[in-house]
């Protein structure tokens, strides 16, 4: 599996707390089959605003913690961008780190965009020859009452994500009802972990998949949780 939102870079947002943690949730991946991560610590106004440089090297001690500790592992580097005037700004700059090799942003929504705001981000994202990922689409109220914006959504070239968590029950019924009714419409392009520890949000891929398989079946399972983001992180 490969896993496109995970929080695991220590010291940049409310993610590992230390390089311990980040090391304690890499060995929980690998474990649960896990063999490629797009680490996206969030840039978010006024919550997270940690630099850039400091999460690459923040990145690049993650990435010497796994070696030396002997954990075989991918790790890309992006973010996780909340829709607001930072966003704007790095996209104005060209300032935008894409997942892996592609053009694939990760965007986060919150309770107060309406659909409205949610499709003027896309636009102004693909205006400046990005393709945006919409982070945990479950969690969205302004998507709540109508499948067919979720379609829209896609047919407007955004892709989306949902959280395996969420899937599982864990933040609480109704977004775990709603995202199965996504998942029943092959809606979803990505199933994350969106991990944020290992206690509190742990990474639960494993489990979710085989739920998933239960579900939807082997060869849509293996899309969401491993063609597709292959695809996002390899795209020339």
């Amino acid at each position: 599996m490969i896993d496109l939102h995970c929080h695991i870079i220590p010291y940049v947002d409310d993610g590992a707390m230390n390089m311990e943690e980040a090391e304690g949730i890499l060995r929980m991946q690998a474990d649960q089959g896990v063999r490629a991560i797009c680490c996206t610590p969030h840039l978010r106004k006024d919550m997270f605003e940690t630099p850039d440089d400091k999460i690459r090297e923040q990145f690049h001690s993650l990435r010497e913690i796994a070696k030396n500790s002997g954990i075989e592992m991918i790790l890309a580097l992006s973010r996780e961008y909340h829709a607001d005037k930072l966003l704007i700004e790095k996209l104005e700059n060209n300032e935008v780190i894409p997942m892996g090799a592609g053009n694939v942003v990760l965007t986060e929504f919150s309770r107060a965009h309406s659909e409205q705001d949610i499709h003027d981000f896309i636009r102004l994202i693909q205006s400046k020859g990005y393709r945006p990922l919409i982070a945990h689409a479950e969690r969205y109220p302004a998507l709540y009452d109508d499948l067919s914006k979720i379609e829209t959504l896609r047919n407007m070239g955004a892709m989306i994500q949902l959280n395996a968590g969420s899937i599982l029950g864990r933040e609480g019924s109704k977004q775990a009802a709603w995202a199965r009714k996504i998942l029943k419409k092959r809606l979803v392009d990505v199933i994350a972990s969106d991990a944020h520890g290992t206690e509190f949000r742990r990474p639960e891929l494993r489990e979710c998949a085989t739920k998933v398989e239960k579900l939807m079946g082997r060869a849509y399972t293996n899309r969401v949780f491993y063609t597709t983001p292959l695809k996002i992180l390899m795209r020339p």
